[in-house]
């Protein structure tokens, strides 16, 4: 109803639109672009980030569902990260039970979550819709996006058990006229967050300049490090 709502309000102010998405958030963006296309409108740029399809999603679940393979996956975490990974898993376990404000400070000391008032109201978002937003990508439907999707993958991206891969387009390939492939260094969250986010920052506007030439010039990418840096 609320991209219903959308797509019928944009008649009267969007002759062209750009949209993107991260997570379950390209899949809303890949949905609102099919409907404005059907309401009439262009999208001229539609850029997905990380997004699995649904049925690439289930497939991963799928596949990684036993408990042997979610040991496997765990046990070739702890030998290339040692420690390292035994601190990040505990802080999960704990931001699921305690209140996020409790361990954010033992969280941020031991270096294992973003520092900064934009990361953490991230992580503590994500912690409540997680769920949600993987039971609605799972049902969700796609029809096909008559424009091109520029995609960017994380990598080396999620871990995955030994013999078991992900299509090299997300699963997208049948769902857009064309993709534009793109890779950032990183996993499918940190290329989000600093120093990650200048090669993703510098991607997107290359892409997005293409698309509209005018597009001014910024220091968006020198100004997120700066401030990153500050204490």
């Amino acid at each position: 109803a609320t991209l219903s709502g959308f797509t019928s309000s944009s008649n009267h102010f969007c002759p062209s639109i750009s949209l993107g998405g991260h997570s379950f958030g390209g899949t809303v963006a890949f949905e609102m672009a099919c409907q404005l296309e059907r309401a009439g409108h262009t999208v001229e740029f539609l850029l997905i980030m990380d997004t699995l399809t649904p049925d690439e999603l289930k497939e991963m679940h799928r596949k990684h569902h036993t408990l042997g393979r979610r040991l496997q996956v765990h046990t070739r975490s702890l030998r290339s990260r040692g420690f390292d990974y035994i601190r990040e898993r505990v802080a999960t376990r704990l931001q699921k039970i305690f209140p996020f404000r409790l361990i954010q400070k033992f969280s941020q000391k031991k270096g294992i979550q973003p520092v900064g008032t934009i990361g953490n109201r991230i992580l503590q978002a994500s912690e409540k819709i997680e769920p949600i937003n993987m039971k609605s990508a799972r049902k969700y439907q796609p029809r096909k996006f008559s424009g091109k999707i520029t995609l960017l993958r994380a990598r080396p991206g999620r871990p995955l058990l030994d013999g078991v891969t992900l299509d090299a387009l997300l699963g997208w390939g049948n769902w857009a006229e064309s993709i534009d492939m793109r890779h950032v260094n990183g996993d499918h969250m940190s290329f989000l967050f600093y120093p990650t986010i200048v090669e993703t920052t510098r991607i997107v506007r290359a892409c997005l300049q293409a698309v509209t030439p005018n597009l001014p010039s910024s220091s968006l990418a020198r100004q997120h490090a700066s401030s990153s840096k500050k204490p």
